[in-house]
């Protein structure tokens, strides 16, 4: 089953890590305290926050006064930490979007292609996610959704415990 999904994953669309990442703790550090409230244009949660790393929860899109239909989402997520200057994407949370996947977590630290399930996940909706193996502290998931003329991204704080 978990070849199956990286096959789906390896040969949807494709992102590209960025090439200053060597591993995950080299590069994150807490961010300041205004660099936490973000500008998003449809809420995000994640049930439990704050989490432990490698452990499971509930990631949830929610479009308060949109249509059902409107916008869908894809299976990835992204997952990035402050790396003193900005917000970078260290992983890609795939999300267990029917009964034969399980989440997944795509590590971004080895400087490759990968790609993600552009499967068109109605929204709202609620998937569970897997939270990467990093060090305790404060990250942020970035998701996005596509609509008929637009693309929209909203943004949700997570605290990792130890």
């Amino acid at each position: 089953m978990t070849a199956a999904i990286l096959l789906l994953v390896a040969t949807a669309c494709t992102s590209t890590a960025n090439p200053s990442i060597t591993t995950t703790q080299s590069l994150c550090s807490d961010p300041p305290a205004g660099e936490v409230e973000f500008d998003s244009e449809f809420e995000i949660s994640l049930d439990p926050n704050p989490v432990d790393a490698g452990g499971g929860a509930t990631l949830s899109v929610d479009f308060e006064g949109q249509p059902p239909g409107k916008y869908i989402g894809g299976a990835g997520a992204s997952w990035e930490c402050w790396n003193g200057d900005t917000w970078v994407e260290t992983h890609i949370l795939v999300r267990a979007f029917n009964e034969s996947t399980q989440p997944n977590v795509i590590d971004l630290s080895a400087n490759t292609d990968v790609g993600i399930p552009d499967i068109g996940l109605s929204v709202p909706n609620s998937y569970q996610v897997l939270i990467p193996q990093v060090t305790p502290g404060t990250y942020r998931i970035t998701d996005r959704v596509f609509g008929p003329d637009s693309t929209l991204t909203a943004h949700v704080a997570v605290e990792v415990e130890g």
